[in-house]
């Protein structure tokens, strides 16, 4: 099989969120990574007295969290403002992560974007270190019963 030549970098991404499901508001400006855990199908097994292997079953599939890493402002706009207001209101508000890998911009580009019943269960305050002059940075965690995956119309 010929390998592959349309690998991608992440350089040209789009990161937005939403706390409504129907305005987004893009962070790429603040965005500096994002990574997805869960997401997994469950499964069981079993072993009985005869065989050497087990029966194994596939149950539902996890939730997925999506984890967000930022640079850190106190620009009134900023990405860290819209989190934090989200993950402080009582019981959770509402925060979707939509995650373009090739920008999201042109038809048949792919996105994936979580469900409405996202929100953030884990937002790091900002953390950094006197010597070495890096940008202060923060990170923030949306979990959702799935992210599905479409094509930008």
């Amino acid at each position: 099989m010929t390998q592959t030549t349309g690998g991608l970098a992440a350089v040209g991404a789009k990161l937005e969120i939403s706390t409504n499901n129907s305005d987004w508001t893009d962070i790429s400006g603040w965005a500096s990574g994002v990574s997805f855990s869960g997401y997994d199908r469950q499964s069981g097994e079993a072993f009985t007295f005869d065989g050497d292997t087990a029966v194994v079953k596939f149950g539902k599939l996890n939730p997925t969290e999506c984890e967000v890493k930022l640079l850190y402002t106190e620009e009134t706009t900023g990405g860290w403002k819209l989190v934090w207001g989200q993950h402080i209101t009582a019981g959770g508000g509402m925060l979707m992560v939509r995650w373009s890998p090739k920008g999201g911009d042109t038809t048949d580009e792919y996105r994936f974007t979580s469900g409405s019943d996202a929100k953030a269960t884990v937002i790091l305050p900002p953390d950094g270190e006197a010597g070495p002059g890096d940008p202060v940075m923060c990170a923030f965690s949306v979990k959702s019963a799935a992210f599905t995956q479409s094509a930008v119309t």
